[in-house]
């Protein structure tokens, strides 16, 4: 997912939203998870730090890492993220990865396991770091078809960095994990997603 405008981190309750019984909706992760996404996190941006053909490395570089858990919440421009938000997702600025602890703790269920599950969506949203700081993103990725062509790029770009910090084998499981996935609009047909990691494994990714 790819967000626009300015982030700033929050503590307040109020923009959370409030349940049936006006009580917060909030999450926590489990320490296992967070020492997890941390540890993919730093894999994905040492792996892009060594890549001297990717122009803006220091931007790069500069990406943080937020997670979100209890009260925390996060902006990024009009948009809002809680530790209730249900998928990672990036904010271009500043560069920033939003973990929240609910998308967390979803990777338990998935069918590769959480570790290889968080080495796939955290090196999708640094994909959209990787893109927006090279100046490599579809400008205008508002409308569906070129919104799905960023996003096949950016399961390129992520085939790129898995290849080698994950390894071919690793690199097949995530590719049947996303075949499985429950296809949307944004994304667009799990075939073509899982064509892109695979060519983004095994060579540079078209411009």
């Amino acid at each position: 997912m790819k967000l626009a405008k300015t982030g700033a981190i929050l503590s307040t309750a109020a923009v959370l939203g409030l349940g049936a019984c006006g009580e917060t909706e909030t999450y926590n992760s489990s320490p296992a998870r967070q020492d997890q996404v941390t540890a993919e996190f730093k894999k994905g941006v040492e792996f892009w730090k060594k890549q001297k053909t990717v122009t803006g490395i220091g931007k790069i570089a500069s990406t943080k890492l937020v997670i979100l858990n209890g009260d925390s919440t996060f902006a990024c421009g009009q948009e809002e993220f809680s530790s209730a938000s249900k998928t990672l997702s990036y904010c271009p600025n500043p560069s920033t990865v939003i973990a929240p602890a609910f998308a967390l703790n979803e990777m338990n269920t998935t069918s590769i396991g959480a570790p290889l599950a968080l080495a796939y969506h955290t090196g999708h949203e640094l994909g959209h770091a990787v893109r927006n700081r090279e100046g490599t993103a579809i400008p205008d990725a508002s409308h569906e078809q070129a919104r799905q062509a960023e996003e096949q790029a950016v399961d390129c770009t992520v085939g790129m960095q898995l290849a080698v910090t994950h390894g071919q084998n690793d690199m097949i499981a995530i590719g049947r994990y996303m075949y499985d996935q429950h296809a949307d609009k944004i994304h667009g047909p799990n075939a073509k997603r899982v064509e892109a990691l695979m060519q983004g494994g095994a060579g540079p990714c078209p411009e």
